[in-house]
């Protein structure tokens, strides 16, 4: 689509004026923008000099579609986009971008050149931009196809922007969160193949995968991984996808971070705070943990129609607004407790923040501004200690006093200012209101155990005495639904009573509650003295301590909450009251009068009440568990030692019989000193012990008795055994060097690097991979060093290559990298780790590290043996190394000696690595060559030629070969037939008598010659 201007109805809805205010937008907009574009190749450069950090340049290079040159005049326009022409389009928005805002916004505040070419043009062009989005410069240079975009000098006519940038803190803190976006784009994208680097140091790298799973793999780790689980909602209307930690997970510390929690929705990465800790709850709520600022792993994917979400409410468009937001979250809290095996609830009800707490906050600051007088400081979650409890009561007694003398008067002015404007009737009411329902002080949200009222410490006291049977039944209306929460209190309540309460509770009837006569109630006909009140109310303060350990003390249901709260204002405020009905027909009325606000007050009070009960029930079972833990520890301990006790003195006798070893020892070799040239004396302990080692084990021997005992007498046993072990040789200081060394075929420096192993690592092998060259072959090997040599583990060679469909070019890199590969399957399959560590079955050419296995054996350590061999950028050594990587070895490595790294630059170009592992630069000189010269051609590639092989069948040749090295890496051994004995032409060779029998006939018949001649 074109860039074209979009309506100016269309820009008044969708315009926000944007502003870039940190390196972090800048690259966040480039990189929607270049995939927008399609691209499935970007790569993010920051320079940070010493004196600006990340403001040298910002360079975002992609291989997208490139821009056109009829739109390049409005592309840093504002306003101006090829995403959307009018506002109805947003209804079908599956683009990132869509106001035409960004390149404008980074234009106004930096330097721009953009450098683009399209498949239509023959060379690419940089454009430089000035602020205001404008073309000032142009000119053709060399790209290929796609966008490049530089940002330099930013913020720099913005002084106090720049220099908070500039800081090195703030610094390191973009860096990571830029890494973050990175891994963001990378899941949304897993397509697309992202590099981010920060002065030509790799930060972050993801090559292209074929899905989510892989992405997530590949950022996370097989570590985390492996504790995550897959699910997918498939009964709603819309398409979900959840990852979530296991529920074989035993140790949350693995999966528990602050910055890996995702959420998506059509392949946009967002922020949803609520959607966010919904998630985070349930699975908390799981696993019973009681701390709720843990941060798990997860990650929410939705996709659903562009109609049903709004992507218009921020300029960084990291927030959305769903159409339907509860059916969102129901399908999540559905998904999520179906796994979990969770108690299914409404999520309105569980997650109040979408609702109710809003609400009643602003009901409760509203409150709070008329009686501003009456303060009470907040209150922290704490257990209450059974010490502190009385003295708590009588400084809440000796407050509260004087707070309700001071709320009377506050109310009286009140009563005076609100009569000049108000209707009486009115305020009577609001008046009633104020005085029967205590405010909310959203301060003290923190802690639900006291309230500063009078009314929360009689509610304490009253626990013990009154039970749910005794409260009259109340019509509280739709919004509450008692049936099922009086069932369950009524039993955790009546399991905890004691043998007299339950008889007191028998003996109460009906008659008895209808006139009101029930201890602990008050209201109806059952009035005692104000003496008697205070007397039982001391009574019940000396009980408090049992009513706070009692289950009583913490049943957490609204409607009981709500009762207890309001009973006995309505009986002071109403002393007329005689029977349970009127009382309860009156609280019913308090209860109607109250807003929705009011009635979730209530509800959060229950709720967390709940959550403090439930705690504490954990917290004591976990306590009794450890008791009788340290008490089975504390036994088996004692029987331990009784054990050992027992079994002290026959260990002792059986220590003695291990140390009595015998020894066969021959006494020609004693006497005669002839058998000591593998033995070696270490030196004397004392006159007559010495230490020696022998076969590879030290001994202690006793010289006098080992004289005696072989009856020797010659052997002054004074000077002991010694042996010369450095000759003269060693002490000159000329040392003659090795004889490969001399030969010059081995360069001792670097094997001895690659052989010493370190020394808590004694007789483990130090493996090695040796590549070697020749004209004709490529060797690759893993040994590892031994005293008397080298010992080969595997091998492989390139003239094995033929059987895997490689015919010709056995030397070159891609056949490198294929006897590398080869070798890396083989060994693998060996030692049964082919299973395990597959490698990468992909080729990219892109840097890859082999990962080991939390639980399993590890993977198979090496390190590359170049020998003499060059190591220049570009070596067929490192080509074998990278197929040996990509088999699945585990060998140290950078990428600066593969094809494609830039030495001036300092970049890696991952393709330019792939065609060489895949022999493109061949393909290449084949068709140069052909087009130049026909006979050189068919001389150079005659055995291509010879067997049908062209440029363009080379890359699948080898893919092939690829597959099929994998399928099958066993080496063939070759039967050779019995070599035929050949029929000697020339004479055997005599022996000395039959020479000189030879001889002595020649001299005979020369003789006789000439005895002949003569006659």
């Amino acid at each position: 689509m074109p860039i074209l201007a979009l309506d100016i109805r269309t820009v008044k809805l969708i315009t926000t004026t944007q502003i870039i205010t940190s390196v972090y937008a800048v690259v966040k907009e480039l990189i929607e923008n270049s995939i927008d574009a399609d691209a499935n190749n970007i790569e993010i450069n920051l320079v940070c000099k010493p004196i600006d950090n990340g403001t040298s340049l910002i360079e975002v290079k992609d291989n997208g579609y490139g821009i056109s040159k009829e739109d390049t005049p409005f592309m840093g326009l504002p306003s101006y986009t090829s995403k959307i022409t009018n506002f109805e389009d947003l209804n079908v928005l599956r683009t990132f971008g869509f106001r035409g805002e960004a390149l404008s916004a980074v234009c106004a505040v930096a330097e721009v050149t953009i450098i683009t070419k399209t498949k239509e043009d023959n060379v690419g062009t940089s454009y430089i931009m000035n602020n205001d989005g404008q073309i000032v410069n142009s000119e053709s240079c060399h790209r290929s196809i796609g966008t490049t975009v530089q940002v330099r000098n930013l913020f720099k006519q913005v002084p106090v922007r720049r220099q908070i940038i500039m800081n090195m803190k703030k610094a390191n803190q973009t860096i990571k969160l830029l890494e973050t976006l990175m891994q963001c784009f990378g899941i949304c994208k897993p397509n697309v193949r992202i590099q981010f680097r920060v002065n030509n140091n790799v930060i972050f790298t993801k090559p292209s995968l074929n899905n989510i799973k892989e992405a997530m793999n590949h950022i996370l780790g097989r570590k985390i991984m492996s504790s995550m689980e897959w699910i997918e909602s498939k009964d709603i209307e819309f398409t979900l996808e959840l990852m979530l930690p296991s529920r074989k997970v035993k140790d949350l510390s693995e999966i528990s971070h602050s910055d890996l929690h995702y959420i998506l929705v059509n392949n946009r990465p967002i922020k949803h705070k609520d959607l966010e800790k919904l998630v985070n709850n349930l699975i908390l709520q799981y696993f019973e943990q009681e701390s709720y600022r843990k941060k798990m792993v997860f990650l929410v994917y939705i996709t659903l129609s562009p109609m049903d979400i709004d992507v218009n409410l921020e300029p960084n468009k990291d927030a959305i607004l769903f159409k339907d937001q509860n059916k969102v979250l129901n399908a999540v809290d559905k998904c999520i407790r179906k796994f979990y095996g969770l108690k299914a609830t409404d999520i309105t009800e569980q997650n109040l923040s979408l609702d109710t707490s809003a609400c009643y906050e602003d009901y409760a600051s509203n409150l709070n501004d008329n009686i501003a007088d009456v303060e009470w400081p907040a209150c922290k979650k704490r257990k209450i200690q059974e010490r502190d409890v009385q003295e708590n009561i009588v400084k809440e007694k000796s407050i509260l006093i004087s707070d309700s003398n001071e709320h009377k008067k506050s109310l009286q002015n009140e009563q005076q200012n609100d009569n000049e404007t108000r209707n009486q009737k009115h305020h009577e009411k609001e008046l009633t209101l104020i005085t029967h329902i205590q405010p909310p002080n959203l301060s003290d949200s923190d802690s639900n155990d006291t309230f500063p009222t009078t009314t929360v410490i009689m509610d304490k006291i009253i626990d013990e005495k009154l039970t749910l049977s005794q409260l009259p039944v109340v019509d509280l209306g739709e919004d509450f639904d008692l049936t099922e929460e009086i069932g369950n209190s009524d039993i955790s309540m009546n399991k905890n009573e004691n043998k007299e309460n339950i008889q007191e509770k028998k003996q109460i009837t009906m008659e008895t509650w209808s006139k009101g006569h029930v201890n602990g109630l008050k209201g109806g006909t059952d009035i005692k003295s104000d003496i008697a009140i205070e007397k039982s109310n001391d009574n019940l303060n000396n009980k408090l301590d049992e009513i706070l350990e009692s289950d009583r003390a913490h049943v957490d249901h609204k409607d009981l909450k709500f009762l207890k709260h309001v009973r006995l204002q309505v009986a002071k405020e109403n002393p007329t009251l005689t029977t349970a009905t009127e009382t309860a027909r009156k609280i019913t009325d308090f209860w109607k009068q109250l807003s929705s606000e009011e009635r979730g007050y209530y509800r959060d009070i229950a709720q967390e009440e709940e959550k403090e009960h439930q705690r504490r029930e954990k917290a004591k079972e976990k306590v009794d568990a450890n008791k009788i833990i340290s008490e089975k520890n504390k036994n088996r301990l004692l029987q331990l030692f009784e054990k050992m006790k027992n079994t002290k003195n026959e260990k002792k006798e059986n220590l003695n019989m291990r140390t009595i070893v015998p020894w066969i020892i021959d006494r020609a070799k004693i006497i005669t000193r002839s058998g000591f040239e593998s033995e070696h004396i270490i030196g004397r302990l004392t006159s007559n012990l010495w230490v020696a080692t022998i076969c590879e084990q030290m001994w202690i021997v006793d010289i006098t008795g080992l004289m005696k005992g072989l009856k020797v007498t010659d052997i002054d046993t004074n000077k002991g055994f010694v042996k010369v072990v450095k000759n003269k040789q060693y002490f000159k200081r000329y040392q003659v060097k090795f004889k490969r060394r001399r030969e010059g075929k081995t360069d001792y420096y670097a094997r001895k690097r690659l052989t010493i192993q370190d020394k808590n690592k004694y007789n483990t092998p130090k493996y090695r991979l040796i590549v070697r060259l020749s004209n004709k072959d490529i060797t690759c090997q893993v040994a590892y060093s031994r005293i008397e040599g080298d010992r080969i583990v595997c091998a492989a060679y390139s003239h094995e290559l033929p059987k895997y469909g490689v015919k010709v070019g056995l030397t070159n890199y891609a056949s490198a990298y294929c006897t590398g590969l080869l070798l890396a399957r083989r060994l693998l399959k060996k030692l049964g780790l082919d299973t395990l560590y597959v490698g990468s079955a992909q080729v990219t050419g892109d840097e890859y590290n082999v990962e080991e296995l939390d639980d399993g054996p590890g993977a198979f350590r090496c390190y590359l043996d170049t020998g003499l061999m060059r190591t220049t950028t570009g070596a067929r050594v490192f080509g074998a190394m990278k197929g040996a990587v990509d088999g699945g070895l585990n060998i140290p490595h950078s990428v600066k000696r593969f094809p494609g790294y830039d030495v001036e630059s300092k970049t890696f170009n991952a393709d330019v690595h792939r065609q060489h592992i895949f022999a493109q630069h061949v393909a290449n000189y084949m068709r140069t060559l052909e087009e130049e010269d026909d006979e050189a051609f068919k001389r150079q590639f005659s055995q291509y030629i010879k067997n049908g092989i062209s440029a363009n069948d080379i890359e699948n040749i080898y893919k092939k070969a690829h597959e099929a090295i994998r399928a099958n890496p066993e080496h063939t051994k070759v039967t050779r037939e019995k070599p035929v004995i050949k029929k000697r032409w020339n004479r055997a060779k005599l022996s000395l008598s039959e020479r000189k029998n030879r001889v002595a006939q020649k001299k005979a018949s020369f003789l006789k010659t000439l005895e002949e001649a003569e006659v």
